[in-house]
């Protein structure tokens, strides 16, 4: 490959920083972490000549610091914004975020670690607050940067034989600007609209089966940027047809590599191929036999309105939406959209009240008010949010009525089935839960490198808001924790057993990053998300065994359901608090904080409303079936 020098390289340390110390320095006394601190100041050359800044360069743990403006010199742009205390620096061909005080960086959507973990650091002299960041940093920028030990002097400069940010001999890079998935014939198909044939390699991996095709020198730059998640990455929820989900996102940037990920239901055989009348990539996936296909994105069918349910007026509602019976004892409420959107579904009132978000982009729906009155419904509300983007769906059910979502929350048509429970009340008098919110204290539990989430502060929020849904309902509980305070482990299930409790749930959060054992450095995983539900295989218990194992699939079915979430299934675990914990016992896995999109999802106090729901509603299921 011919020399290349860009403004930014991939976030891999080669060289240390500086590590400097002179008792001459002049002093220079600023504010940092709310602190007031003395740092030796130091002086800073910008393209060969000294230069001024508000904020002066420091020495901080051994480490030089300058303020990140200094660049725009250099024709790079930098952007604050400080609702979220992120810096940006933006050029042709990348864009990196960093957060203040953290030591990740979100390089054209992929989470990278900053050189020796150094986080950017906002230093305030004299009134202004600046940004300011290790020179390490400065040369993974492919600047040049020195030290000058005699006069305390840090220069900066960009290459002087190439312009800043073009290469010295351009290679062609081409573009991903369009991705979709449908059928042909019998066969699935992901096409990647580029215009050109691209060359690729391709790798199969298991646990899920994965097929990953890399697009060599292309950039992922999709025409409709509305379908990227906040880190720059696409992924396509389809549950159907044997494929899972479609994920794409910028994989390297020095060369251009655009990853497109694909994960199916078992592994096929399939063919990779250029498709000269359409100017697509095309993956082709072998057809699955007994599993529904799904409509081609560019060639939607039109559905038969199906007939209503005698009260709703047929002139007062749309294609869109269709409320009708099944059985007797059954209806179905279906959303019709013109196009693949997503819908976002949530439970309130101890599940009697359905919430369904979806934008209005692919939709059309009256604003309404539907009294139903039936067996099984109360009313359809459909209104919209103030912006007037999006509808929301209030679906308020009668006494004893369960509901079950039919489609995956990325679909074109949105099935809820409502069906007379067999439910007998069950006595909350006596019944005691013991919910634990894991980790705490002194431990911390897994940190999310997407956002900076902390685990033990999730899932006490969630065990707090799970707590108040059960006190409000009638049931006695108890909280192994309600602050930020260390518990032992065996102690959690002690606690359980001395009071002796009917249930015992455990709450936590996921993670997929590891550490090397070698190195130490924290090696990123963003791919694996969804929830799941461990229990201890009890041979010596078999009433316990039982109720733990009922209890962790109620679990698992309720949250894949309200979350709207992949299915990781129900798993058996050695683990302290269950194998010790004397009656049923679950340890609930709610997300992955290492995956962007459930970190973004979990940092919302509305989406963790929605995990408390979800597990309340398992647990009165529980009761109910086993009572």
């Amino acid at each position: 490959m011919k020399k290349i020098i860009s403004i930014l390289l991939v976030f891999i340390m080669l060289l240390p920083s500086f590590a400097v110390a002179n008792p001459n320095n002049e002093i220079a006394e600023m504010e940092m972490d709310g602190k007031t601190i003395n740092f030796n100041t130091i002086q800073l050359g910008v393209q060969g000549k000294l230069t001024s800044t508000d904020v002066p360069a420091v020495i901080h743990d051994g480490r030089a610091l300058v303020p990140i403006h200094i660049i725009k010199d250099m024709d790079i742009k930098v952007e604050w914004t400080e609702a979220t205390r992120e810096v940006s620096i933006i050029t042709t061909d990348k864009t990196i975020v960093m957060k203040i005080d953290s030591p990740i960086a979100i390089i054209n959507g992929e989470a990278k670690r900053l050189p020796s973990d150094v986080p950017p650091k906002i230093i305030t002299y004299r009134n202004t607050g600046r940004t300011m960041v290790p020179i390490a940093f400065l040369r993974e920028l492919g600047l040049i940067v020195n030290w000058d030990e005699h006069t305390r002097t840090v220069s900066v400069e960009a290459p002087k034989d190439v312009i800043v940010g073009i290469t010295e001999s351009p290679i062609s890079v081409k573009e991903v600007k369009d991705i979709t998935v449908g059928i042909e014939g019998s066969n699935s198909e992901i096409r990647i609209y580029t215009g050109e044939k691209i060359n690729f390699t391709k790798l199969q991996l298991t646990d899920p089966d994965r097929l990953v095709v890399d697009f060599e020198n292309t950039k992922f730059n999709l025409n409709n940027k509305s379908q990227l998640l906040s880190n720059n990455t696409l992924q396509l929820e389809i549950h159907a047809n044997g494929i899972r989900s479609v994920r794409a996102s910028q994989f390297k940037v020095d060369p251009f590599v655009t990853r497109v990920a694909v994960e199916l239901e078992e592994m096929k055989s399939y063919e990779i191929f250029y498709d000269e009348s359409t100017k697509d990539m095309v993956i082709q996936l072998e057809g699955y036999e007994g599993i529904d296909k799904i409509d081609k994105i560019d060639k939607i069918d039109k559905i038969d309105k199906i007939d209503k349910i005698d009260k709703i007026d047929e002139d007062d509602v749309d294609e869109g939406f269709n409320y009708r019976e099944i059985t007797r004892s059954s209806t179905r409420l279906e959303l019709s959209g013109s196009d693949i959107t997503q819908y976002d579904f949530a439970v309130s009132d101890y599940g009697r009240t359905l919430h369904i978000i979806t934008s209005k982009d692919y939709i059309e729906l009256p604003i309404m008010n539907i009294e139903i009155n039936d067996l099984l419904l109360e009313s359809i509300n459909i209104g919209e949010d103030l912006d007037g983007d999006y509808y929301h769906i209030e679906i308020r059910l009668k006494e004893n009525v369960n509901y079950q979502g039919l489609s995956p929350s990325n679909t074109k048509n949105y099935f809820i089935e409502f069906t007379i429970g067999n439910n007998h009340l069950v006595s909350k008098e006596g019944v005691l839960i013991v919910i634990d919110a894991g980790h705490g204290g002194t431990d911390p539990g897994t940190t999310s490198s997407i956002n900076g989430l902390v685990e033990k502060d999730i899932v006490l929020d969630i065990s707090q808001r799970l707590n108040k849904l059960l006190v409000e309902a009638g049931y006695n509980t108890y909280e192994t924790r309600t602050a930020d305070t260390t518990v032992a482990l065996l102690a959690r299930a002690e606690i359980a057993n001395q009071l002796n409790a009917d249930l015992f749930i455990s709450i936590h959060a996921n993670s997929a990053d590891r550490q090397d054992s070698a190195t130490k450095k924290i090696i990123l995983n963003p791919i694996p998300y969804g929830v799941e539900n461990y229990y201890h295989p009890s041979e010596e218990n078999l009433s316990k065994h039982s109720n733990s194992m009922e209890l962790a699939k109620i679990l698992q079915k309720e949250m894949v359901e309200a979350m709207g979430t992949y299915d990781r299934g129900v798993k058996t675990a050695n683990y302290a608090v269950l194998r010790e914990a004397k009656m049923a016992s679950v340890l609930s896995e709610i997300g992955f904080l290492s995956n962007p999109e459930e970190a973004a999802k979990l940092k919302t106090t509305e989406y963790r409303q929605v995990v408390a729901e979800a597990i309340y509603q398992s647990i009165i299921k529980y009761f109910q079936k086993v009572s």
